[in-house]
């Protein structure tokens, strides 16, 4: 049997910040409903706070996100981040031949 689906999307009225507290409002409200599949289709630029605030994945963009944002921390903190997921990413060998003249040739 096919579930309905219940979609809504809002126009660009809401902040990232508003956006962050309508799911906090709105998750609970929907938590145990299972007779129906929801979407919600946020503006663009609220995606990322609805993301981090449905998924609890990290920081989000802007001044949302469960653990903040990046903009405090110094710079060299920012290139240590980056080199370590880089150094954990599987693409490493990608980039490792890109700088390794060997690898260039048959």
């Amino acid at each position: 049997m096919r579930r309905p689906v219940l979609a809504a999307n809002w126009k660009m009225h809401k902040t990232q910040a508003e956006t962050r507290a309508f799911f906090e409002k709105f998750k609970p409200l929907v938590a145990q409903s299972n007779h129906c599949e929801i979407v919600v289709c946020p503006p663009f630029t609220s995606l990322g706070a609805a993301v981090s605030a449905v998924g609890n994945i990290g920081p989000g963009l802007g001044e949302v996100g469960p653990a903040g944002n990046y903009a405090g921390l110094s710079t060299f903190a920012k290139w240590v981040f980056m080199a370590g997921m880089l150094l954990g990413r599987l693409e490493l060998m990608t980039v490792l031949v890109l700088f390794i003249p060997q690898a260039w040739r048959r």
